[in-house]
């Protein structure tokens, strides 16, 4: 960046500290800016306008990047999600789209390993990320991305980042619905900087690595400067957490006591096989129950045993939610330069550069998929010419299947390492940035201090995503050609009948034997085929390359027109092109759902392209010495989705020396993005439990309905009896993943919505201390809101809200027919649709004390500072005629979070403390409490025996408090900072599985901590 602007920038985070009355920094690190001239001017995020005074009217929170490194904060999506003005569920390091039972992930937002930010609780796609105060292109691989990928931003380059927290489309286009998150980077450096962070937790997992340097060199017309970053952070296995909980458990609360009761409880069969006849036996060598050696029925299992067969790691999936992740592993590259030279073509002329390149690698590790093939009885067989046996009828003859132990068609249920769920995915990002900045060299723009500023960026996201697959053609001709030699040896594979030089050449049929003791863990197997020819026959990879482009042009000019009395009127004038195009490729696995699994995991080729153009004015109107009017408009045209006009009026009254109200209003335009318009058909999975016609677990008594246990209404009732379901025996034995299906569509509409803020900011001294607060409140209304819906609410919708099937949601959901006891769900449609409303509404607080300490020394001052966001409403309505949910007080989108700061300075010493605080979380829809019944063993109450109490699942979590510390030492060139994160071990609070967005109960992408107590250590050396 040219030195003048840079300069400027560099004085934004005080300008935020003085608006606003929140920095997150203390003020020793924000006063080290406030060295500038009078007659210099700004620029602040919320606006374009250059400014002659520390002056803000959008609210804009600081967050300081020196003081989150002292802190221990090295990953910039920590540094900006643990902010309160960010709420609601995030894409981060612990995302796992499906559900806790499904292996097929959904394509998340920005794909895996990625991670956004959404301010608000508003989405990722209606925060617009910046970084030195210019747009970024979406990053990520498979599906279609919508927004940077955070991990890719490099946090030790980091000088602040400003959080603007109104709606400001008018002042940046499209996408800052809910605010702006500008990231600036340090620049213009002169000299050298080395840096090296270490962050140790108490317990294994979690360790970060992290060297970075930055150096410049300068003259008196230019600058140039270079910085690099690696940054390493191993996972955390759920497994490493064993003192926070060490199964996947069933948690009930006693409505009767308040006491919580909890126990080991998985119910997904493992090891196990399905039988028509019998259901689930297990693989019990050396006992039986059901007359065939070596297997048992469910009491067979406790038996033998002694314990339920969901209590025991062997015959369920204990293990391998141990073996989970609850923080992926992230490995990261940045490389960036900048500089610019005084060419002073005309007058003051400067050409800028910015380049800067990053890779991330990453790991997810998820719940092994579990495959249950259909394995035949019996089985033909062939005679001496190859020719297979036939009956005086003409039907085949059949004989017993020597791979399949039992008299009738099994089908074995296991998890095998070949289908071990580690997805790997690789994304590099390249951007570069150049321009023309100076002075416009005209009489009368001289004159008014105008100035431009020409840019054109560049942005090219490359990714690569796989996972392991078992090959659906390999099961099918391993079982569907599966017949007896003429010797009574089984074989496998079709005869050859083309030319043997022809086209086709097919891999020879592996003969598989589904019931090998190998895969039985409880017969002392591993979990693997018997051979390995039969795993290369079944097994595979699959993979998907995504390709993200954008293209922004820019043009800016900005000065003063006329003089006012109270001062001179500011003007801006700009305009600006941007193109986006994606191609998103996957092999012929997925794109022909040829993955073997329960549900088809499918996901076809996104192709696509938008582009739009716009032109945008903003003045700023002092009326008065005491009151200014900022106004702004923008002009948008969008090649599919038409054009439309936004503006913005804000109001910035000195009622007092020391007190001054604002107040800002907006409205937005956002066409749909290029994930909403061209994402192809793609499926996902959610747990089968979401269906509202499957038998709750209360009512499941072993198998058998239990009317005392039904926690349903009627009208559900009725609605699954209308839709062809038997409420009372469908999932009795066994549920599946419900199958999703995702799509873009192009007869979306485009989203609007309206932002409305207004607050006061309190500023004033008392002797050498200084006190600054703000209040301000804030409300977003988006309507025709594009929306990704979430199959769970729509079944949810469906079946709870109207009687006979009557709401919208229900036209989305496609059911098996047939016998009324296995209707199961076959599909939920859950694409992109506009939905009625969506808002956001709530009050920022923010509070910064600054006091000598002076009964110690004139070289002790103290810092407070707190902050917190109180959410009012966070209202969505998935259709227009359906129920408006508040999902404020949910897991996740708490009422209450804040954050409270004190720092000690004396000379070279810095200690800091930090508090951060997440409010208490219910979900919607609770289940109604019921019975205990202590002869059952339904639920943990059950389970333990609880007499004459009324228990429902917890589906609640407490509020959530953690601690960190950290002491800093400056000398000359050397700075050290050490310090414990997360002081006192805080544990994400625990939840009932399946209750809400968690990982072997634990809380997850909520704002917990998911890592634990660990110290940390930074090391710094300039030259």
């Amino acid at each position: 960046m040219p030195r003048l602007t840079s300069h400027l920038l560099r004085t934004t985070a005080a300008c935020g500290l003085v608006v606003s009355g929140l920095a997150l920094a203390p003020a020793a690190l924000a006063q080290d800016e406030t060295d500038t001239q009078a007659d210099e001017r700004i620029v602040v995020t919320g606006s374009r306008l250059r400014r002659d005074e520390f002056s803000a009217i959008s609210p804009l929170q600081v967050i300081d990047g020196e003081a989150g490194r002292q802190i221990g904060i090295t990953d910039t999506t920590q540094l900006i999600a643990e902010s309160p003005v960010v709420s609601g569920v995030q894409l981060d390091g612990s995302i796992n789209s499906g559900s806790p039972t499904a292996a097929v992930e959904g394509v998340p937002v920005n794909g895996p390993g990625a991670a956004t930010v959404a301010l608000r609780g508003l989405s990722a796609e209606r925060t617009l990320l910046l970084v030195n105060g210019r747009r970024i292109g979406p990053s990520g691989v498979r599906g279609a991305p919508v927004a940077p990928d955070l991990n890719l931003i490099p946090s030790s380059m980091i000088d602040r980042i400003e959080l603007l927290t109104d709606g400001a489309s008018s002042v940046y286009g499209a996408d800052a619905v809910a605010g702006v998150a500008n990231i600036i980077l340090r620049q213009e450096y002169d000299g050298l900087e080395m840096t090296a962070f270490s962050s140790i937790p108490e317990n294994n997992g979690g360790e970060v690595l992290q060297a970075s340097f930055i150096g410049g060199a300068s003259n008196d017309r230019g600058n140039f400067t270079v910085a690099a970053e690696f940054y390493n952070r191993t996972a955390v296995i759920a497994g490493d957490r064993s003192h926070w909980n060490d199964c996947l458990r069933d948690i009930d609360v006693d409505e009767t006591t308040g006491q919580t009761h909890s126990v080991c409880m998985d119910r997904r069969p493992d090891d196990a096989v399905f039988l028509g006849s019998q259901g689930f036996v297990w693989r019990t060598p050396g006992f039986t129950d059901v007359g065939i050696p070596g297997w048992s029925s469910a009491a067979g299992v406790l038996a033998d045993t002694g314990q339920h067969f969901f209590e025991q790691d062997a015959y369920s999936l204990q293990n391998e939610e141990r073996d989970t992740q609850l923080l992926e592993n992230l490995e990261r590259m940045n490389f960036f330069g900048s500089g610019f030279y005084d060419i002073d073509l005309f007058s003051r002329d400067t050409l800028y550069f910015e380049l800067s390149y990053a890779t991330r690698n990453s790991v997810g590790r998820f719940t092994n998929e579990q495959i249950f093939p259909g394995v035949p009885a019996e089985i033909p067989m062939e005679d001496a010419n190859g020719n297979l046996l036939v009956n005086p009828d003409g039907s085949l003859q059949m004989f017993d299947n020597p791979l399949n132990p039992f008299d009738e068609d099994a089908l074995p249920v296991y998890t095998t390492q070949g289908l071990a769920q580690r997805r790997k995915s690789d994304v590099s990002v390249f951007r570069a940035v150049g321009g023309l900045e100076g002075d416009v060299a005209l009489p009368w723009f001289g004159e008014r201090n105008w100035v431009y500023d020409v840019s054109l960026a560049y942005d090219r996201s490359y990714g690569t995503a796989s996972q392991p697959i078992m090959n659906e053609n390999a099961v099918r001709e391993a079982l569907d050609t599966l017949r007896l030699d003429v010797n009574g040896d089984p074989v496998c594979g079709l005869e050859r009948t083309a030319l043997s030089f022809g086209f086709l050449t097919p891999q020879d049929c592996v003969l598989v034997d589904f019931f090998s003791p190998t895969l039985f863990v409880s017969d002392g197997g591993n979990k693997r085929f018997a051979t390995e020819a039969e795993e290369n026959f079944l097994f595979g990879q699959s993979i998907n390359i995504t390709e993200l482009e954008q293209v922004h042009f820019q043009s800016i000019f900005t000065g003063d027109v006329f003089d006012l009395p109270a001062g001179p009127v500011g003007l801006v004038l700009g305009s600006e092109f941007r193109e986006n195009r994606i191609n998103s490729i996957n092999d012929i696995t997925r794109v022909g759902g040829l993955a073997a699994s329960e549900i088809p995991d499918t996901e076809r080729p996104t192709v696509g392209r938008t582009s739009l153009y716009e032109v945008f004015a903003e003045t700023e109107i002092p009326i008065f010495d005491t009151l200014t009017l900022n106004l702004s408009g923008r002009f948008t045209e969008e090649e599919n989705f038409g054009d439309d006009t936004t503006y913005s009026v804000k109001v910035d009254w000195q009622a007092t020396d020391f007190l001054r109200l604002r107040s800002t209003f907006g409205t937005t335009f956002r066409a749909p993005n290029l994930r909403e318009q061209f994402l192809a058909g793609s499926t996902g999975t959610i747990g089968g439990g979401n269906d509202p016609c499957i038998v709750p677990q209360t009512a499941n008594n072993g198998g058998v309905y239990d009317p005392s246990g039904e926690t349903r209404s009627q009208t559900v009732l009725d609605n699954c009896v209308a839709d062809g379901a038997d409420p009372t025996q469908l999932g009795l034995l066994a549920t599946t993943g419900i199958t999703t299906q995702t799509g873009g569509s192009t007869n979306l509409e485009a989203e609007t919505s309206e932002s409305l803020t207004f607050g006061f900011v309190f500023q004033n001294s008392f002797g050498a201390s200084n006190l600054d607060v703000s209040v301000t409140y804030f409300d977003i209304q988006v309507e025709n809101t594009i929306e990704e819906t979430r199959a769970q609410d729509l079944l949810a919708n469906c079946y709870n809200n109207q009687p006979n099937l009557a709401d919208p949601a229900c036209d989305r959901i496609t059911r098996n027919t047939g016998n009324p006891a296995t209707a199961t769900v076959q599909l939920v449609e859950a694409g992109f649709i506009n939905v009625g409303l969506i808002s956001s509404t709530g009050i920022d607080y923010n509070i910064r004390y600054n006091t000598p300490l002076d009964f110690i020394d004139d070289r002790t001052e103290l810092t407070l500072i707190f902050n917190a966001a109180q959410y009012l409403e966070q209202l969505e309505q998935v259709d227009p005629a359906s129920i408006v949910d508040d999902n404020v007080g949910e897991i996740g989108s708490p009422e209450w979070q804040a954050q409270f700061s004190a720092v000690a300075d004396r000379g070279p010493w810095s200690l800091r403390w930090r508090t951060r605080y997440l409010g208490e979380g219910q979900q919607d829809n609770s289940d109604a409490p019921v019975a205990t019944d202590p002869t059952g063993t339904r639920t943990a109450c059950d389970l333990l025996g609880v007499t004459g109490g009324m228990c429902r699942d917890v589906d609640f979590s407490d509020a959530y408090t953690v601690h960190d510390l950290a002491l800093t030492f400056y000398q000359d060139e050397w700075n050290l900072s050490v310090g414990v994160n997360n002081l006192t071990d805080e544990t994400p609070p625990m939840i009932d599985q399946g209750e809400g967005p968690s990982r072997m109960n634990l809380v997850t992408q909520s704002g917990h901590d998911l890592i634990g107590r660990r110290a940390f250590i930074t090391l710094s050396r300039r030259f």
